[in-house]
């Protein structure tokens, strides 16, 4: 093993010990087993993995754009944490809807919520795609595009933010199933090229509780003319 992946490795360590720290201490114990009983002798015991459940599909405004973004909260009252999760590229696949199940899968179980915005270009939001933009270029247009994405991301708290102010909470809406939001406690992260405006969206902001990027893309020295 290389020392830039053991690096990052213990970054991510790192990282999840900090989410972990900042979520509710009676949801951090929850077992993952899809049953605690015993297995009888013999029998081959099964695990499932935890399942996020629905998630909730909304639309915002911004740069002139209709935007998509989906929402995975977690049972029970809450308020809880938020984890925001930006995509990487599907090339070819690029106008369909991704919800990114297993991302919510992996979290939502743990007391996260999960918010996914569709890039610009992608799934049901309007704009053109990364490669329509940008194609080949290495240089300004590409960085454009990359702010523009990172706005976005941006925008899209802002908006699940606004969103989250219109629903009563209280008497007599005690029996609400789904819990609030503490958006005390945001996290950000986000895969490939989502690595990347995961990285430009935390250089602007100061209040995410942690940052992941997962394998981010770069350019090097001498393939940028920047």
């Amino acid at each position: 093993m290389n020392v830039r992946v053991s690096l990052r490795i213990l970054l991510l360590h790192a990282v999840l010990l900090a989410l972990i720290a900042t979520a509710p201490f009676s949801l951090v114990g929850q077992r993952n087993l899809a049953s605690s009983k015993p297995v009888a002798r013999g029998a081959t015991p099964i695990l499932t993995r935890p399942q996020a459940g629905a998630a909730e599909t909304f639309f915002y405004q911004h740069d002139g754009l209709k935007l998509e973004a989906y929402l995975y909260r977690p049972s029970g009252p809450g308020p809880f944490p938020l984890v925001i999760y930006n995509h990487g590229s599907r090339k070819e696949h690029n106008r369909e809807e991704r919800k990114v199940e297993y991302i919510a899968d992996l979290l939502v179980p743990k007391g996260y919520a999960v918010l996914v915005p569709e890039r610009r270009g992608y799934g049901l939001s309007e704009g053109k795609t990364f490669q329509e933009m940008v194609g080949s270029d290495k240089g300004q247009i590409l960085l454009r595009r990359f702010r523009n994405e990172a706005s976005d991301v941006v925008a899209a708290l802002e908006a699940l933010k606004q969103r989250e102010s219109q629903i009563p909470s209280g008497p007599p809406h005690v029996d609400r199933v789904k819990g609030t939001i503490d958006f005390a406690r945001v996290a950000i992260m986000g895969a490939s090229h989502g690595g990347v405006v995961t990285v430009l969206v935390a250089s602007q902001r100061h209040d995410f509780a942690a940052v992941v990027d997962q394998a981010g893309g770069s350019l090097t020295w001498k393939a940028s003319p920047v």
